[in-house]
């Protein structure tokens, strides 16, 4: 019989940091409906028009009735310029997932512990659709999808289905405060809370 007792704080640690990773990822783990793959903007860095550098905390939910349905939470810094969009996740402590995003290239880092379903590219594509101009956002959609724009929400949709709904605490601008993401297709939700880290102009 292994004395646990015995075993390092640091392997503990790991242990507990492990387990609300694997948590975080039921959230990740989406499986979208056959040919209805949501479009991914891949717009550039360039085109948010502005500088931002913000502390978030991050909520997903999956949908009711769907397993993992809890909420879990990851801590993430946000830096947004003209060259580069830069995201740093935070759990337990210790960087498990840097981002990279230059307009061309995604480029990630993961810690060993992150499991695989977690998916940087749907985070970039979030980010996007919740902050990118709503002009740019328009021009990537290909045909049957639309995005609806209001003072306070926008709206993905394909056809007249509605498949993200994006709802704003603030709307100018946008990123201040809560966000809340409803993706409908993949079956999740997605609070994100900001604070901003210095003065910015977008």
């Amino acid at each position: 019989m292994v004395d646990v007792s015995r075993r390092p704080v640091a392997w503990l640690m790991r242990s507990v940091a492990l387990v609300a990773l694997v948590a975080l990822a039921g959230c990740a783990t989406i499986t979208p409906l056959p040919a209805s793959r949501i479009p991914e903007p891949r717009l550039s860095p360039q085109g948010f028009g502005g500088e931002v550098s913000l502390a978030q905390r991050l909520s997903f939910k999956r949908a009711k009735g769907l397993p993992g349905s809890g909420p879990r939470q990851l801590d993430v810094l946000l830096e947004i310029d003209a060259t580069q969009v830069q995201l740093a996740g935070i759990a337990m402590g210790q960087r498990v997932l840097s981002m990279r995003w230059d307009g061309s290239t995604l480029d990630v880092q993961r810690h060993p512990l992150l499991p695989v379903q977690v998916d940087p590219a749907r985070i970039l594509r979030d980010i996007q659709y919740a902050f990118w101009p709503i002009a740019d956002l328009q021009a990537t959609l290909p045909v049957g999808w639309q995005l609806r724009d209001e003072p306070l929400q926008r709206e993905l949709l394909r056809g007249d289905t509605p498949v993200i709904a994006i709802a704003y605490e603030s709307d100018t601008p946008r990123w201040q405060g809560t966000v809340r993401l409803d993706n409908k297709l993949e079956g999740y939700q997605l609070e994100i809370r900001s604070q901003v880290q210095e003065t910015t102009s977008p």
